[in-house]
């Protein structure tokens, strides 16, 4: 008795839920047919069957809402490898573009400069410290370089020379190492001079020209232009352009401050000069 008293709540709620149970049985085999009592118990049952069907309800539109996100995340992942191949796709098409351009420049060069047999080189590795400026080129001995060739960029322009020789790899001064020097002229005036590179101004990728009296007519501006004094060097390759003029204490002679015509911090790819035809 005491455990009927103790439990009443629960024995209760278990009878009707065994009465809903039959009754929905009897009415499943029995269809047409309706139990006495049965619209009473059909009442008592409604809160149940009402908050049955909510939680029902709500385990439904959880599941939705797994898939849902489920299916949100193997679209979010698709469209991150999409995203990444186009990006792949325009690196590699802008690659292409800048490699024809290249490839068109120096084509147009070598048009110009008949006589010079050009050999591509790749810079492998650079070396900017407080004593040098030098780049590695993936091109040595094996492939007929020597020391003193000149290197261009897709302009013609001059970017340095050779300066040590390895079997399949080779060491380049770009033109504003202090050890650079090389016969030059300026175009306009027509003053002669040799480009050296100097300590001081390898920071700011500057060289020097040196070789004039104060009485030069040389202006800010003016392009200099490699000489075929001592036939070590083609005749008429661009340097750079006069930017500074610097006059010494006693006043017999002027340095022409020179910034290269070629770019010289992203330097990728430079062309060896392997021969070429001297003036006479």
């Amino acid at each position: 008795m005491k455990f009927i008293l103790r439990y009443k709540w629960i024995i209760l709620v278990a009878a009707i839920i065994i009465a809903a149970i039959a009754l929905s049985v009897y009415s499943a085999l029995s269809p047409g047919r309706a139990l006495g009592g049965s619209g009473i118990l059909g009442s008592a049952l409604k809160p149940i069957q009402t908050s049955l069907n909510s939680i029902s309800e709500r385990l439904n539109t959880f599941w939705s809402s797994g898939r849902i996100i489920e299916e949100l995340r193997a679209e979010n992942s698709r469209l991150r490898r999409h995203a990444a191949t186009v990006d792949e796709q325009s690196r590699l098409y802008h690659e292409t573009l800048k490699e024809n351009e290249r490839l068109r420049d120096i084509l147009e060069f070598k048009q110009k400069r008949r006589d010079f047999e050009l050999m591509p080189a790749t810079v492998i590795a650079g070396d900017i410290d407080n004593y040098a400026r030098t780049f590695t080129i993936s091109r040595g001995d094996k492939h007929g370089v020597v020391p003193q060739m000149l290197a261009l960029n897709e302009f013609g322009q001059i970017v340095g020379v050779v300066s040590e020789v390895g079997s399949d790899q080779s060491v380049l001064r770009m033109l504003v190492d202090s050890d650079f020097a090389c016969g030059a002229y300026i175009f306009r005036s027509r003053d002669y001079g040799v480009c050296r590179g100097r300590f001081e101004l390898m920071y700011d990728n500057k060289l020097t020209m040196i070789g004039f009296g104060t009485d030069t007519d040389i202006k800010e501006g003016d392009e200099v232009l490699t000489s075929d004094i001592g036939e070590v060097f083609p005749r008429d390759l661009v340097i750079g352009y006069v930017s500074d003029l610097e006059y010494d204490r006693n006043g017999m002679t002027v340095t022409a401050i020179i910034t290269p015509a070629a770019e010289l911090t992203h330097v990728e790819q430079v062309f060896l000069i392997m021969s070429f035809e001297s003036e006479d």
